[in-house]
């Protein structure tokens, strides 16, 4: 390369030696990586934020644009957990949440996307890109609970509508006019099929109304005691809505099950759900003869990879519930003071 190309682009840095400033040569290499990214060589990229990452580890949006190298190649996991580590350094980044609920969706984690969205737009209400993508996401968890989803539509017969004759009357005639007719009745008949494919006409409207329609589920509790994560994710994503049921699940879960259900995956949505139906007024969790299996199963979830992220991504609020039922269950045991350094509690 010569000098004119050097004064271009910077430096290249090929080494990370102990004697070189890490910040300096984090941001060299961060914007050598948003250089590569933007002319869409994306594993030069994505090997630039790497080192970077490696100079400055808590540096979020090093973390931040790493994901987005990642999603371009595909590979959504890793990017899914660089956007967490992310937010667990920084939970106030608008544009971290939206790069994680863009690259969950590209995953089918819509629900999961949603809420990313709405966190989002919690910390700036005004952001239209986020509230177009909330409208978008919605529409592809109802079409993923809706029977057929979008096969559905693409069997009605609405272009039809444009191919058919204009009819002096949009009513039939009647049938005695018909066969009393000199029509030949081939002819007859013509009229007969046009007169069907007017009322077919009718119809369609009704089929649009229902690829609009809401669909209710029923929500049911699982029929045993759930032990993996495929049965937990299928029920909480409806219990959730349902706080006294998802607790009666919850509560019926065996201990040594608890690690191995959130062995890959627990989310900040988890967490706060489970702090919500143990707040409740009659919350099973809260009884007694419960208390000392409360506290075991949170000391279960602490020992969860992802605990940190998801409690470090709670909002100021959840946080203040988290504290309240902290409070609750130590003024029930005195044991629960062992959750406090788990929990934030200063």
């Amino acid at each position: 390369m010569n000098s004119s190309q050097s004064s271009k682009t910077g430096p290249i840095i090929t080494d990370l030696s102990p004697g070189m400033d890490d910040t300096f040569t984090a941001d060299n290499l961060k914007e050598q990586g948003n250089s590569a990214f933007r002319l869409g060589d994306y594993k030069k990229a994505l090997d630039l934020y790497s080192r970077a990452h490696l100079a400055a580890p808590k540096n979020d949006i090093i973390l931040c644009n790493k994901a987005a190298a990642l999603s371009k190649l595909n590979r959504f996991e890793e990017a899914e957990r660089d956007c967490s580590l992310a937010l667990s350094l920084n939970p106030s980044y608008v544009k971290c949440w939206h790069r994680r609920a863009t690259i969950r969706k590209s995953m089918r984690k819509f629900q999961q996307a949603l809420d990313d969205l709405n966190r989002g737009l919690e910390i700036d209400p005004s952001n239209e890109t986020i509230k177009s993508e909330i409208t978008e996401v919605n529409k592809l968890i109802q079409q993923s609970l809706t029977p057929g989803g979008v096969q559905f539509s693409q069997k009605s017969q609405v272009p039809k509508k444009k191919q058919a004759q204009p009819q002096p009357s949009t009513k039939p005639p009647p049938a005695q006019e018909v066969q009393s007719s000199s029509i030949p009745q081939k002819t007859t008949k013509l009229v007969i099929e046009e007169v069907k494919s007017e009322n077919r006409q009718v119809h369609p409207p009704k089929t649009q109304k229902l690829q609009h329609q809401k669909i209710e589920i029923e929500p049911t509790l699982p029929s045993e005691p759930v032990t993996n994560w495929v049965d937990f994710d299928r029920h909480f994503r409806i219990l959730r809505n349902y706080l006294p049921m998802l607790s009666t699940m919850m509560i019926q879960i065996p201990l040594s099950a608890i690690t191995n259900i959130f062995a890959v995956q627990f989310e900040q949505a988890h967490l706060y759900a489970f702090v919500q139906m143990m707040l409740l007024d009659e919350s099973p969790f809260l009884k007694p003869e419960q208390v000392e299996h409360t506290i075991k199963f949170w000391q279960e979830l602490g020992k969860c990879s992802n605990w940190n992220i998801a409690r470090l991504s709670l909002t100021k609020p959840e946080k203040g519930e988290l504290a309240q039922l902290y409070s609750k269950l130590t003024e029930l045991n005195e044991s629960a003071t062992a959750l406090k350094k788990q929990f934030g509690i200063k």
